[in-house]
């Protein structure tokens, strides 16, 4: 979810301050709401348009295994289940991905309702619907029968969704449309961030464009009140994560284990859930999104899978002239826009996508459409279907025929001990071969390369294969500009060259590890500018503290505190951005460039008292973003450990002697499979997502403590668990 959905920094006239007020004390009298776990437990149906009988399993923490006779029957009760722990946060998605976010937080959202309208997130959803194979098109409508059904069976009962009251978001049943957009909001192409910040930079885009495919690395910081757009994207797209996959040679139990903990916007509840599924032909346990109706990553009977965002190129900005223009197909929309007048927007579409420099967030001398693959008609549920289906690795690869956006980084183990890495990438033909900002006409899409057609790697020598957003080398193909460094690849290496063979316990462990050897590099180049510029006086106790700090950003560190505060002070020195001292290289740069003396500076530093690394990241919903009153929504504050290069990563920028946190881990994953039961999950939160059930948060003590939480795959495992079942509407006696 955005964190900052109202740019409350804009100007603040008389009305826009009323309004402001006005919408704030919607959220003073609705704030959120407990509810028992037999509350709870009573909002679900226990009815359904199923054909038979499905039993829904739960354990202590309300993680569901849901039980069907069909596949159709099992996606009823999927749709049911979301509704039921997710329906706020699949409204609120929806608001988002149709731009209709003015509508309950006034004009401070108006702009980016007029971009997503531009973006146009269900653009060609017909199409997509039509184009699905019979057996995946009626599979999700039985779905979005589900989630209408459980969302008309909330409505009947007078149930509200403490979220949606105070942001005066109705509970209202989908259409496939609406679905597909949401699909579309959630694979939006990452690159889209550096494009934003090109058109946001003081310096003009295409300068600032090639300034970031000069840099190529991931940043976090983002220009003030100009960063709503850009934490749209970081937050609701799986922007960042780690997977590793070890064959049986690595292993203590012979057979291959994987672990993942996917990377995303920080927010209760979480963008995931955990869930297991077992239906004639499925059988799986893992994580999935609200709306999807899938697993995206987990473990089946014969393999298990994780994946990270791969920063892809799947979008490419198209130059216009007049005469483009002056074909474009036209189409008036309405804002709505609460305590204020609606808006009425042009909507011009071209043979190259829509224009998007019509967006008043995008500053432009040119006009400029945006192509993007996700406007394609791809098939990503097939594609899901399928791997839930698949006996091995090589199937889980040939499953990506179908699959368009976005682009991913697909790591598979199967039973028979085999490991393999997938690009799951539809790549544009021209696409990262060429680097203009704004292309010329010639240089739009003309062809894609199937994901099936890209290179995969398969049982390496070393025994196991990791991927942390990097830059995939080993393909020998133009995919992106923008890939995370190999930090966090090396120090898995770092990691596992330490351990030969390792097990359940081990890569628990490797999960949580804090250490950057990014961090590293910075402490060691800082020393020798030290020894450079400063008198061995000035030198003394900053090099003894810098010098015995080992790179890792653990809770009271005073060499982490430390390095931190060096590098933010050399940045205001220099009037760079905030950012992570991870992010050193631009400074040593420019420094050298500059007059400044390191050892003045050092030397004040070194003189204060630490009081050691203490990064923290705010649980809250995302109505918790809010200045003021969003307080109510803030649930607490999680000392951490943990940065930006770090396996576990918590990406973050440090200003003002503080770190602010802007997203990282927010869900674990492991499985061994040398035994279906060795599925290991935990969230940054919660299952349910109702404000507040004993569910809600009920995971943030595991995650501290790191302790995962099992979800077996054999159906007598589960047993234990408590049983809920829907049945069908009629039966022989007649009507409920």
């Amino acid at each position: 979810m955005p964190a900052a959905w109202p740019l409350i920094a804009m100007r603040f006239s008389p009305g826009v301050l009323l309004v402001f007020l006005s919408l704030h004390c919607r959220l003073i009298v609705n704030g959120p709401q407990s509810a028992t776990q037999e509350q709870r437990d009573q909002m679900l149906p226990d009815r359904a348009p199923v054909a038979q009988e499905v039993r829904i399993y739960w354990n202590e923490n309300r993680i569901p295994f849901i039980e069907a006779h069909s596949l159709n029957d099992l996606a009823v009760a999927q749709g049911v289940v979301h509704v039921h722990l997710r329906g706020a946060q699949l409204q609120l998605l929806r608001v988002v991905a149709l731009g209709r976010l003015a509508k309950s937080f006034g004009p401070f959202a108006a702009d980016i309702d007029h971009t997503i309208r531009i973006f146009q997130f269900g653009k060609n959803a017909r199409a997509i619907a039509s184009n699905m194979p019979p057996r995946t098109r009626q599979y999700v409508d039985h779905y979005l029968e589900g989630m209408n059904f459980a969302i008309s069976a909330q409505n009947e009962a007078g149930m509200q969704w403490p979220t949606l009251k105070a942001a005066g978001i109705e509970n209202e049943p989908w259409t496939m449309e609406e679905l597909i957009a949401v699909w579309r909001l959630l694979a939006t192409d990452v690159n889209w961030i550096r494009m934003y910040q090109a058109f946001t930079s003081e310096e003009r885009p295409e300068r600032a464009w090639a300034k970031s495919i000069e840099d190529a690395r991931m940043q976090d910081a983002y220009d003030g009140g100009k960063r709503a757009l850009a934490n749209l994207f970081l937050s609701l797209s799986r922007s960042g994560s780690n997977s590793l996959a070890l064959d049986g040679s690595r292993t203590k139990n012979g057979k291959p284990i994987i672990a993942s903990d996917p990377h995303v916007g920080l927010t209760l509840p979480s963008l995931w859930f955990i869930v297991g599924l077992r239906a004639p032909g499925v059988e799986a346990v893992g994580l999935t999104i609200p709306g999807l109706p899938a697993i995206a990553l987990g473990r089946s009977r014969h393999i298990a899978w994780g994946g990270t965002n791969m920063w892809g190129l799947s979008t490419a900005l198209i130059g216009l002239d007049a005469n483009d223009l002056a074909h474009a197909e036209k189409g008036e929309e309405t804002i709505e826009i609460a305590g204020w007048p609606d808006r009425t927007i042009e909507i011009r579409n071209t043979e190259w996508g829509p224009v998007l420099s019509d967006s008043p967030l995008f500053a432009s001398e040119t006009d400029f459409a945006i192509s993007w693959v996700g406007h394609s008609t791809g098939d990503e549920i097939t594609t899901y279907l399928k791997i839930l289906a698949a006996s091995d690795c090589d199937e889980f690869r040939q499953a990506f025929s179908t699959w368009s956006v976005s682009a991913q980084n697909y790591l598979c183990a199967d039973t028979a001990g085999n490991i393999q890495h997938i690009l799951a990438y539809r790549k544009p033909n021209p696409g990262a071969e060429v680097e203009d900002l704004i292309r010329d006409k010639r240089d739009a899409f003309q062809s894609f390369t199937l994901p099936t057609e890209l290179p995969f790697r398969k049982n390496p020598g070393e025994g196991y294969l990791s991927s942390a957003n990097d830059a995939p080398t080993w393909a020998d193909v133009p995919m992106g500009f923008f890939f995370s460094p190999g930090f966090r690849i090396d120090r898995m290496s770092e990691l596992l060259a330490g351990q030969s063979q390792m097990g359940v316990e081990e890569l628990r462990k490797l999960q949580l590890d804090p250490c950057s050897i990014a961090a590293r590099l910075g402490r060691d180049a800082l020393l020798r500018r030290l020894g450079e510029e400063a008198t061995d006086a000035q030198a003394g106790k900053a090099a003894r503290i810098l010098a015995h700090w080992d790179g890792c950003y653990t809770q009271g560190s005073a060499g982490a505190q430390f390095y931190e505060s060096v590098m933010a002070s050399m940045r205001q020195e220099l009037s760079l951005p905030p950012a992570s001292g991870e992010q050193w290289q631009e400074v040593l740069a420019q420094w050298q460039k500059s007059n400044l003396n390191l050892g003045d500076l050092m030397e004040e530093l070194a003189s204060e008292e630490m009081t050691g690394w203490a990064l923290k990241t705010v649980i809250q919903n995302p109505l918790g973003f809010l200045p003021g009153i969003g307080s109510a929504w803030r649930i607490q504050e999680l000392a951490e450990n943990g940065g930006s290069q770090t396996i576990y990563k918590r990406g973050f920028v440090f200003e003002d002697g503080a770190a602010r946190v802007t997203y990282g881990a927010d869900a674990r994953h492991i499985s061994d499979l040398s035994d279906p039961d060795a599925n290991f999950f935990l969230l940054f939160g919660g299952e349910d997502g109702y404000m507040q059930s004993p569910t809600t948060t009920d995971q943030i003590e595991r995650w501290r403590e790191n302790r995962l939480i099992q979800v077996p795959l054999n159906a007598d495992s589960i047993r234990s668990w408590k049983l809920t079942l829907l049945r069908p509407l009629t039966n022989a006696s007649g009507p409920p």
